[in-house]
């Protein structure tokens, strides 16, 4: 797919993508903390993007990929006006618990086990006691 929609599309992929594998790679975390809202941001962005594009367009977006589960037939995504819709409000909220996320985690910054850090993070931020 090429045009704004395509483009939209990468956007949002890279920009969930880049900032899952960055806060894997961050060397603190607070740099972590970062670089996760500024991808989910980015992602949310070409979200809307998207929607946006179908909505100006008034065609559906539709991208294959046949080779991602070949024996199934492949993958596609396809979104039209009603998913460009309901992507829009997914990624208005999203958008916003990026933002928010990211100045509410601070106060957690020092109190995260080095063990285990893709699960004992979404424990430790689920905990709202403070005698960590």
């Amino acid at each position: 797919m090429t045009g704004p929609a395509g483009g939209a599309l990468g956007v949002m992929a890279g920009g969930y993508a880049a900032g899952a594998v960055l806060a894997l790679l961050a060397p603190s975390q607070r740099a972590a903390r970062l670089v996760t809202a500024v991808g989910a941001a980015a992602g949310c962005l070409g979200d809307l993007a998207a929607a946006l594009s179908v909505w100006l367009d008034g065609r559906p977006i539709a991208v294959s990929f046949p080779g991602l589960v070949a024996a199934a037939g492949g993958f596609v995504i396809d979104l039209d006006p009603l998913g460009a819709l309901f992507l829009a409000l997914v990624a208005v909220v999203g958008l916003l618990a990026a933002l928010y996320g990211a100045s509410d985690t601070a106060a957690l910054e020092g109190n995260i086990v080095p063990d285990f850090p893709l699960c004992n993070k979404s424990f430790n931020q689920s905990y709202s006691g403070n005698d960590l």
